[in-house]
């Protein structure tokens, strides 16, 4: 069993080739340039540039911001928009953020930027506990290698969509396996306790997600069942997370365990 958890005529003429060429002139700009820099303290810098003749006046510069490149909401609405400037951001949380522009006055729009993409370091992690878990009698390892080849499957799949890789936490790899071992002994699928079991480890919180398994007997097979599912996907390539710990263990009648902590 394998199991987981969007006038007059001549007036007339006149005035309609003069708005004729005031709205050619006003038209005449093009797509903003746009980049992000990080800086200090988790502040993004959102520079844009375009080239055109408009009226500073009426002229605004639309910044949206996104988390996977595809997906945006607006961030502000800059008035009076220089041809070069910028805006700071500070996002809630580290990992790798998205920005687009667009530039507009009382007769255009322009397209959007192409996005530009900056990832954002958040605060280093304290250090996890020394060792792990002892197995309890019946349960055994899962074979030499199986976690590094899931934390591989990860970061494939992270790179795929421009994610950034995960790094492997202690902290989070002791209440990886606590959990797997947790649930291979109550011989029950549960995320019950995942939360305290992490913060016993000695991870300090944050954002934080889970994925368990049990059944699937090799790192391929759960991570595909994993990534097929809209939940689990979610968490494996949510650019949020910087860290992962990764627990597999066998019961008493060889089935697998599988737990995925992520971290921001």
């Amino acid at each position: 069993m394998w199991r987981l958890w969007r006038c007059t005529v001549a007036g007339t003429v006149l005035g309609v080739v003069a708005a004729v060429a005031l709205a050619g002139s006003a038209l005449a700009v093009d797509t903003p340039d746009l980049t992000a820099t990080a800086l200090d303290d988790g502040v993004i810098k959102v520079a844009w540039k375009y080239k055109g003749k408009t009226k500073r006046k009426t002229t605004v510069v639309d910044i949206e911001r996104g988390s996977d490149g595809s997906t945006f909401a607006p961030l502000v609405s800059v008035q009076k928009a220089r041809r070069r400037h910028f805006v700071k951001d500070e996002p809630s949380t580290p990992g790798r953020w998205w920005y687009r522009a667009r530039v507009r006055n009382d007769v255009e729009t322009t397209a959007w930027s192409k996005p530009a993409s900056v990832d954002v370091e958040g605060p280093d992690a304290p250090p996890g506990p020394a060792g792990d878990p002892p197995l309890p009698a019946g349960q055994s390892e899962c074979p030499a290698g199986t976690v590094q080849a899931v934390l591989g499957l990860v970061n494939d799949a992270r790179a795929d969509y421009d994610v950034a890789s995960l790094a492997v936490h202690p902290a989070l790899a002791y209440a990886a396996r606590v959990r797997s071992i947790t649930m291979a002994t109550a011989q029950k699928l549960s995320h019950t306790g995942w939360l305290e079991t992490i913060y016993a480890a000695g991870y300090p919180g944050g954002l934080l997600g889970e994925n368990i398994a049990y059944g699937y007997g090799s790192p391929s097979s759960v991570m595909s069942a994993w990534l097929a599912s809209a939940g689990h996907r979610a968490n494996i390539l949510r650019p949020a997370y910087r860290y992962i710990g990764i627990g597999c263990v066998i019961d008493s009648k060889g089935r697998r365990w599988w737990t995925q902590d992520f971290a921001g």
